[in-house]
């Protein structure tokens, strides 16, 4: 079956995932065969600030996985990078 995965992130963090021209994406989407995508700023939960993001993982359970083991990892590395963690 398929499966739907969405992860609220602050915006500031969407150019790692996204990379120049959508270059990182495309390359997660191809090696996972998951569809990753930033969705719409109107289908943000209440919950959300203005300053958040909806990240959205939908595939089957192998390629969803894979796919935000590669999104979480890229964000974790990110936030380091930002507080000077190596």
């Amino acid at each position: 079956g398929v499966i739907t995965t969405k992860l609220l992130i602050p915006s500031n963090q969407t150019g790692c995932l996204l990379g120049k021209g959508g270059a990182i994406i495309s390359e997660m989407r191809k090696q996972t065969r998951a569809n990753i995508r930033i969705l719409p700023k109107e289908d943000l939960p209440p919950c959300a600030l203005d300053s958040d993001e909806m990240v959205q993982i939908v595939g089957d359970i192998r390629a969803a996985r894979a796919a935000l083991v590669q999104v979480t990892s890229r964000l974790r590395s990110f936030i380091h990078r930002e507080i000077g963690i190596s």
